[in-house]
């Protein structure tokens, strides 16, 4: 794939949110999205339980995927106007630090000192200056995938060979670790699971792809035509590949908590009702987490949960626009920003505890 076409991907994403807790959640955390009914697309921040709601941005382009910085000052967001893209950094107020040509959608390394973002040509990184952005070298910029970043910001992660690439059947299951210049560091084999997913067809989905604090990194498994899926955790030393979705089929979306004990991912019902289940990261006490339904829709469910930093809440997007805030210990949600634009690609962005 062209980095043109990842890059007008990533625009077209419209990643977001805004929300709030429910019955006996916390009310703490303020969540940056995309949205609103003006002409264009602007940002706005949001508490978590629903309240508070503030404009930070009012322009003549459209804003798409705001992110908080790991340090919770800033904001990296991705603004289009025309046929032109910019990659920018604003305040928690709103004001512009600085611009960029290219696309970013939550792009932070964990650390803070990398900022991820797309150009035609390739992946690159900067500083939290955005000063000197410098380009990865090869392998990283031939694939057309998002990397997933190390739990110490020193480290990529991505797919060797694109989901639907049947040119090299045991490359489609090979992860590749990189370093931040695009140095190649080590590759790490997927072993198929037989029983269900086999080799001829067995191939690495390339966009699910996230690292833990706890050095698993997680990815999704899928066959013939991308179904079923199912998601898995491997060691980032090749070791102790396990099964993270149970019985489950057509899974999605996976996403690590904070401290990296459990793992929240999207599983489809009936291919209509999809909800966020979670699992522990031996892939054990798999229960779902959302029960949402959509007044407005032929379709229900959540999508693309997002943790926030408590691990006490999951942020997700439901139907006809609407953001919602989940408890995970007890489900109970509870629609909390109307009008957020969302994706298919990047979920809500939490603000950071202090120190966290």
């Amino acid at each position: 794939m062209r980095w043109s076409t990842v890059a007008f991907l990533l625009v077209l994403a419209l990643a977001t949110t805004g929300l709030g807790g429910a019955g006996s959640t916390p009310t703490a955390g303020l969540i940056v999205y995309s949205g609103g009914k003006g002409r264009h697309a602007d940002v706005y921040v949001i508490n978590a339980n629903g309240r508070g709601r503030r404009q930070l941005t009012k322009t003549a382009t459209d804003e798409y995927c705001p992110t908080w910085s790991p340090d919770g000052k800033t904001i990296a967001l991705t603004a289009v106007k025309g046929t032109q893209s910019s990659v920018e950094l604003i305040s928690a107020n709103g004001h512009t630090i600085w611009r960029l040509p290219g696309v970013t959608c939550g792009g932070w390394s964990p650390d803070g000192s990398h900022l991820l973002f797309a150009r035609d040509d390739g992946l690159y990184l900067v500083g939290p200056d955005g000063q000197n952005p410098t380009k990865l070298v090869t392998p990283i910029d031939e694939v057309g995938s998002w990397p997933a970043w190390s739990p110490d910001g020193t480290q990529l992660a991505f797919a060797s060979a694109s989901s639907d690439d049947e040119s090299d059947a045991t490359k489609t299951r090979t992860i590749e670790i990189t370093s931040t210049n695009g140095t190649l560091l080590g590759e790490i084999a997927v072993t198929p699971p037989s029983s269900w997913c086999p080799p001829t067809d067995c191939r690495l989905y390339r966009d699910f792809f996230t690292w833990a604090p706890g050095m698993d990194i997680a990815f999704v498994l899928v066959t013939g035509d991308l179904y079923p899926e199912r998601l898995y955790a491997i060691g980032a030393d090749g070791t102790n590949q396990r099964l993270l979705s149970g019985k489950l089929l057509d899974v999605y979306w996976p996403a690590w908590s904070p401290d990296g004990k459990q793992i929240a991912f999207v599983y489809r019902a009936g291919g209509r009702n999809d909800q966020v289940w979670l699992a522990d990261s031996r892939g054990q006490h798999i229960r779902k987490t959302t029960r949402v339904r959509s007044s407005t829709s032929n379709l229900s469910g959540c999508y693309y949960p997002a943790w926030a930093a408590d691990g006490m809440r999951i942020a997700c997007w439901g139907h006809a626009g609407g953001m919602y805030v989940a408890s995970t210990s007890s489900g109970r949600s509870h629609l909390a920003a109307r009008d957020v634009l969302t994706s298919d690609e990047f979920p809500a962005s939490w603000q950071p505890m202090p120190n966290h």
